[in-house]
């Protein structure tokens, strides 16, 4: 009997990833990895990524993506500082390890919240920068564990630390450099900071005293200043006036 031809028309259908038999689960890095047990193709992925960032009080969670046979399965994030879990995403400073379960399988991502660096300012707040004359200093930082030190220097004198403010010697020279610092030390979420300014003594505007024959003696300064006047005598007539 002589043979005959058949033809057979047949139409490919992908494998949709979800019959009777479960996937199987791997995990590399920060990818699980859904195969499917019919076809052995991939069906699906969930992958766990986070940036690094800077402390500022905020949480700094992980994101999961997921696809496929993946994309509606309930993976939970969880967090870790060394072996240690944490209740909630990471706020502090420091290196966390972000991780997701599935199908028996974990996978991870590490990241790190750096310290912050406090933003500090420094200003006169008031007085005027004459010799004799005490000047307020306004100082801030973004820092609210910290307190902010503070220390100054007149020319090339000795560096001493103030609070609010501090005064500049009579007979200091007009033109004078004083250098003001203030500073925060490091914390657990903080990096020290250093904010250094630098203002120059002015000319004295004299004021006050009373006239003698040396004019009048400037209350803030010392120096001798306007028309001059009359002798201050003792008792026995010599004027009293240093340097009369």
């Amino acid at each position: 009997m002589p043979a005959s031809n058949v033809t057979v028309n047949a139409t490919f259908i992908p494998c949709n990833h979800n019959g009777n038999n479960s996937s199987d689960y791997s995990a590399s890095g920060n990818v699980i990895t859904a195969t499917c047990s019919v076809c052995g193709d991939i069906a699906g992925t969930a992958t766990i990524t986070a940036q690094d960032g800077t402390y500022d009080g905020t949480l700094h969670e992980a994101n999961v993506t997921k696809t496929s046979t993946l994309e509606n399965v309930n993976v939970i994030v969880m967090y870790y500082k060394g072996n240690e879990l944490l209740d909630t995403a990471p706020i502090n400073a420091g290196t966390y390890t972000a991780k997701i379960t599935y199908g028996e399988v974990t996978a991870s991502i590490e990241y790190t919240i750096d310290k912050a660096t406090p933003a500090i300012s420094v200003e006169v707040s008031s007085g005027n920068l004459s010799p004799g004359s005490s000047v307020v200093i306004g100082t801030s930082a973004t820092n609210p564990n910290n307190s902010v030190t503070c220390t100054y220097q007149i020319g090339d004198g000795e560096v001493s630390a103030f609070t609010n403010g501090f005064s500049i010697p009579k007979g200091t020279a007009v033109g004078t450099v004083i250098t003001i610092t203030a500073s925060t030390a490091e914390d657990a979420n903080y990096a020290a900071a250093t904010k250094t300014i630098t203002v120059t003594v002015e000319a004295c505007n004299h004021t006050g005293g009373t006239q003698t024959c040396k004019g009048y003696q400037c209350a803030n300064c010392g120096e001798w200043y306007g028309q001059e006047g009359t002798h201050v005598p003792d008792m026995y007539g010599k004027c009293t006036i240093e340097g009369c």
